[in-house]
């Protein structure tokens, strides 16, 4: 069964690049749809690994991006309880330094086992690509083996993802 998690909470096992199959648009500037989608999300994860947050920021919508200050601005007392700051940063890359580089004195996961559970998605598998016009859905099994915290034999992360095309480029269209 798959899920589909608002960015926020799916940031750790975000989606993420491999192989995949779809729907493909081979006469699409930049290759492919599929290819597309794939780099888009290869460079979402990474950036989010690297802790490269304006460069995550890209690969989103402005829907998505929207909804993450909804999130913050309308469960600040939780994000304060998590963070230990009062303060919610209004840009994207601000807001992704305060949840992925805050010490998360409220959180479970521990920050090596927050960083670990960022750089498997940078090695999560595309199972399925599927695309109707301007938006679509990537499918993609996230690999856990190894990350600190999590119980051995735990299976991977299942996931899907929303994406759009926006102003002619691929994006992450997580809401």
């Amino acid at each position: 069964m798959f899920a589909r998690r608002p960015v926020l909470l799916a940031l750790a096992a975000a989606a993420l690049l491999a192989g995949g199959c779809g729907g493909d648009d081979d006469g699409a500037p930049g290759g492919s749809t599929n290819d597309q989608i794939r780099a888009v999300f290869r460079t979402y994860t990474a950036a989010l690994a690297d802790k490269e947050y304006g460069k995550a920021c890209a690969q989103l919508t402005a829907g998505s991006k929207a909804a993450i200050t909804e999130k913050l601005v309308t469960r600040k007392a939780a994000v304060e309880k998590l963070t230990g700051s009062d303060e919610t940063p209004s840009d994207c890359p601000g807001q992704f330094r305060l949840l992925l580089g805050a010490e998360l004195t409220g959180g479970k996961a521990s920050e090596k086992t927050r960083d670990e559970l960022l750089r498997a998605s940078t090695k999560a598998r595309i199972d399925e690509i599927r695309v109707e016009g301007d938006a679509g859905t990537v499918q993609v099994t996230v690999p856990l083996d190894g990350v600190s915290g999590v119980p051995p034999g735990t299976p991977p992360q299942q996931s899907l993802t929303a994406v759009r095309r926006e102003n002619g480029a691929w994006k992450i269209d997580e809401r």
